[in-house]
C-alpha cells in the first residue's frame, strides 16, 4: 500500500509552518494552494485559476515571501487602488509570519511616505508603476525577483493590459535577474494563452494550474418582466431582509434603481466608478455592519473586494460576457454549508433571452476567450515616450527594439514609420544622436509632469463634485453641467439628489448642496457590445424547441412566446431582411462590433443612414423597386477583405472614432487598422458574409 504524497505545506519553512498554523490557525491548504506551490516554489511562472474566494492569493503570496530576502523583492500588482486597499491588512499579516515588511503605492498615498519605503513587497497600480519609471526611480527595484499579478483576466485583452506588459518588459533594465511571473485569475476559457501572454519574455518555464473543482451548489433565478412591468419591486421583494448585491449595466442605472429601493423601504447604498473614494470606502464599511442590506453596483464589485457574506447576487437585466456572470455568482455562496444565490431580474424580452443564453453557456463551460492584442501601435507610441522620458532621450535603434507581446505583429517598416511620423510633427526631436521629446510633444503631453503618460486610457473630462466645505462626492462629466447652462439644476449622486449651486470652471469643481430630488446623470462609456458568439447562443434558443431546465414555468411561458414569434423567420435564413416602409431590420444576431461593420460599409456605399445595435442594423431604404439589392451588395463586399482605402473610409465615418489618445500620432493607415481593430469585427463580418447568406428579405 502506498502512502499519499506529503502536503505542499510541508515545502514552506518552518518558520512560516509555525505562523499559519499558531497565528492564524490553518489546520489544511485549499486545494488551489496544494497545487500551486510546488511550481512556484520551483521558480516556474505560473497562472493560478481558481473561482472568488479559492484562497488563491494565499496560493501566490506565501510561497513568494517564504523566500523573500532583503531588499524589495516582489510586486503585487492590481487593476484597482480599492482591491490593493482592501487586500492590504491581509498582505501585511501574512508578511508578518516570516517578518517582512508590505508597502502600498498608488496615487491616493503620500509623496512623503512613498519616499521612505522600506519593503520587500510592494502593492501597485501599473500606472504607480510607470511613474516610478519615468521619475527615474527604477533602480529601487534592482533587487526584484517576482511580479504577481492580481485579477489578471481584468488586466488581459484592453489597453491597461498591454501597458502592464510593457512595463514588465522595462523592468528588466533594473533587474539582473529573470524575475517570476504569477498571475491570479478566475474562470478564462484560453489559459494556456493568457499565460504565454504573462510569460513575455521570460525565459522559465511556465505553468497553468487550475485544481479540480467540486461541483457548487447554486440557486439561479430569471424573473422575466415585460417591457411595462417594473423588476425593481420583484428585487426588492427578493433583497428584503438579506445582504445583497445588485449589479446593473450603467452608473445612471445604478443610481436610479438605489434611489426606487429606498422607495420600496430597501435599504439600500450605491458603488460604482464616479464617486469619490471616501463615499465608496464608507459604503464597503457600512455594508459589513449591516445585515439587511444592499449595495446597487458596477462592474466595480465583481472583482475580489471583500464586503463581508453575502446572501443574494441580484442582476438588473444581464452582463454582457459569461466570464462577468460567474464572477458575479462567485460573490455569494462563500460560507460552508450555504449555496450561491442569484436572480436575474430583467426588465424586456432582450434581456431575458441574454440572461437564459449566459447560463447555457456557463453551464457547458462555453467562457469567452481572452484575446491579448499582437498589434498595437498606439502603444508603441506611448512607450516610446514614456522610455524617452525614463532614460532621458533614447537611440533610434533602442526604440525600434521596444519589447512587448502587444508589439508582436507590428513589423519593422512599421516601427519606423511610426518614429518618423513622430519626428514629423516634432512629437519627438533629434538631440546629440539621441531621440528626445520634441516641443510640441511637450505641449501635448508635459502638463504635471507627463501626467499624461502615466496612463494608458483616456478619461472624459470631469467636474469634481464638492459641497461649500471641500466634501468630495464624486464626479460628473463636463458636458452634464454645460448643457443645464447657469440656471440651476439637481441631480442624483451617491444616492442622494444634489442642487448645483456654482462650478468652478478653473478647478474643475462643481458646487452642490442637498435638494429634494434630482434627475439621473449619465456617463459615456456605458455602450454594451456583445460578444457574437453570445448573440449567437441567443438566436440559437429563438430556434430551438426543447424547454430550458433550469427556468420557472412563467419564463418558459415568455421563452415560448418569443419563439413562436422568430422561429418562422429566423428559420429562412442565417440573415433577414425585414422592410417597414422605407426602413429595414437587418437581423444578423453577430454582436455590436460585426453590425457596426456592416452598417458603416452600407452607409458609405449608398449614402444612406444605417444604425447598428448587437442584433440587428437598422437600415434607411432606397425607393427602387429591387429594395434588398444594396445590402446584398454590401454582404458580397464583406466577404472578401476590404481594401485599405476602404477601411480608411469606414474609420472616417463612425462618429468619435477615438479609441485611444495617442491614435492621433499614428501614421493615417496604422490609425485605421488600430481603430478598425478596436471598434469593428472585420473577421466577424467576413464570417457572416460568407455563412451561406441567400439572405431572405420580408415586407412587414
Amino acid at each position: 500500500m502506498t502512502s499519499a504524497p506529503p502536503s505542499a505545506f510541508f515545502q514552506l519553512s518552518e518558520r512560516m509552518r509555525h505562523g499559519l498554523v499558531h497565528r492564524l490557525g490553518w489546520r489544511s491548504l485549499r486545494p488551489v494552494q496544494e497545487v500551486s506551490f510546488p511550481p512556484i516554489l520551483a521558480g516556474e511562472n505560473v497562472l493560478v485559476l481558481a473561482p472568488t474566494a479559492g484562497g488563491k492569493t494565499e496560493a501566490a503570496v506565501l510561497p513568494v515571501l517564504d523566500r523573500l530576502q532583503t531588499g524589495l523583492g516582489a510586486l503585487f500588482l492590481s487593476p484597482l487602488r480599492a482591491l490593493l486597499n482592501n487586500q492590504e491588512p491581509r498582505l501585511k499579516e501574512l508578511a508578518s509570519l516570516v517578518g517582512l515588511e508590505v508597502f502600498k503605492w498608488h496615487g491616493d498615498v503620500s509623496a512623503h511616505l512613498k519616499k521612505r519605503v522600506q519593503a520587500q513587497l510592494l502593492m501597485i497600480t501599473p500606472e504607480s508603476l510607470e511613474v516610478i519609471l519615468t521619475s527615474g526611480r527604477g533602480e529601487m527595484l534592482r533587487d526584484l525577483s517576482c511580479v504577481i499579478v492580481d485579477e489578471i483576466h481584468a488586466f488581459a485583452g484592453d489597453d491597461r493590459g498591454d501597458h502592464l506588459l510593457c512595463l514588465l518588459e522595462r523592468l528588466r533594465a533594473y533587474t539582473p535577474h529573470d524575475f517570476q511571473r504569477i498571475g491570479l485569475s478566475a474562470t478564462v476559457g484560453n489559459p494556456e494563452t493568457l499565460c504565454e501572454w504573462l510569460q513575455g519574455s521570460s525565459q522559465r518555464s511556465r505553468r497553468v494550474v487550475s485544481p479540480a473543482r467540486e461541483p457548487g451548489r447554486r440557486l439561479i433565478e430569471i424573473h422575466p418582466h415585460e417591457e411595462l412591468q417594473d423588476p425593481i419591486r420583484t428585487a426588492a421583494r427578493l433583497a428584503r431582509g438579506k445582504k445583497s448585491l445588485f449589479f446593473a449595466e450603467s452608473r445612471g442605472k445604478v443610481e436610479r434603481v438605489r434611489s426606487q429601493l429606498q422607495e420600496l423601504g430597501v435599504q439600500a447604498l450605491v458603488h460604482h466608478s464616479s464617486l469619490s473614494r471616501e463615499v465608496r470606502e464608507a459604503t464597503e464599511q457600512a455594508f459589513r455592519s449591516s445585515s439587511n442590506c444592499a449595495i446597487v453596483c458596477t462592474r466595480t464589485l465583481e472583482l475580489g473586494l471583500d464586503v463581508g457574506d453575502l446572501d443574494l447576487v441580484l442582476q438588473l437585466d444581464a452582463p454582457t460576457t459569461v466570464s462577468g456572470f460567474l464572477q458575479r455568482l462567485g460573490r455569494t455562496g462563500r460560507r460552508d454549508g450555504v449555496r450561491g444565490h442569484m436572480a436575474f431580474c430583467t426588465d424586456d424580452r432582450w434581456s431575458f433571452l441574454r440572461a437564459v443564453s449566459l447560463i447555457s453557456l456557463a453551464a457547458r463551460g462555453a467562457v469567452e476567450p481572452v484575446r491579448p492584442s499582437r498589434f498595437s501601435p498606439h502603444l508603441f507610441v506611448h512607450q516610446v515616450l514614456t522610455r524617452v522620458l525614463e532614460q532621458r532621450g533614447l537611440s533610434r535603434p533602442a526604440l525600434l527594439a521596444t519589447e512587448g507581446y502587444c508589439f508582436s505583429d507590428l513589423t519593422g517598416l512599421q516601427r519606423e514609420r511610426i518614429l518618423d511620423h513622430l519626428l514629423e510633427m516634432d512629437i519627438l526631436a533629434r538631440a546629440d544622436g539621441r531621440l528626445v521629446v520634441g516641443r510640441q510633444g511637450e505641449k501635448e503631453f508635459g502638463r504635471g509632469y507627463f501626467r499624461e503618460l502615466y496612463s494608458v486610457f483616456e478619461a472624459s473630462r470631469e467636474l469634481a463634485v464638492e459641497t461649500p466645505d471641500g466634501k468630495r462626492i464624486g464626479t460628473v462629466e463636463c458636458w452634464f453641467a454645460q448643457v443645464s447652462g447657469d440656471k440651476p439644476f439637481c441631480f442624483l449622486l451617491a444616492g442622494r439628489a444634489w442642487r448645483a449651486v456654482g462650478c468652478l470652471w478653473e478647478r474643475s469643481v462643481l458646487l452642490v448642496e442637498p435638494a429634494g430630488q434630482g434627475a439621473i446623470p449619465s456617463w459615456s462609456g456605458d455602450l454594451l457590445l456583445l460578444h457574437r458568439d453570445l448573440c449567437r447562443e441567443m438566436r440559437a434558443h429563438l430556434l430551438a424547441e426543447e424547454p430550458v431546465s433550469f427556468l420557472s414555468d412563467t419564463a418558459l411561458e415568455i421563452l415560448e412566446r418569443l419563439r413562436s414569434e422568430w422561429r418562422p423567420r429566423l428559420s429562412h435564413a442565417p440573415v433577414i431582411l425585414e422592410r417597414r416602409d422605407e426602413r429595414a431590420n437587418l437581423y444578423t444576431f453577430a454582436g455590436g462590433r460585426v453590425n457596426n461593420v456592416v452598417a458603416r460599409l452600407y452607409g458609405l456605399r449608398t449614402g444612406l443612414e444605417a444604425r447598428a445595435d448587437n442584433l440587428r442594423v437598422r437600415l434607411e431604404m432606397p425607393t427602387d423597386e429591387v429594395w434588398s439589392r444594396p445590402m446584398e451588395r454590401v454582404l458580397e463586399e464583406l466577404a472578401t477583405p476590404l481594401s485599405g482605402e476602404t477601411l480608411q473610409a469606414l474609420v472616417r465615418s463612425i462618429p468619435r472614432a477615438r479609441a485611444s489618445k495617442f491614435q492621433p500620432f499614428l501614421p493615417p493607415d496604422l490609425e485605421a487598422a488600430f481603430v478598425a481593430g478596436r471598434l469593428l469585427d472585420l473577421e466577424g463580418a467576413m464570417c457572416l458574409a460568407a455563412d451561406d447568406l441567400g439572405v431572405v428579405t420580408f415586407d412587414v
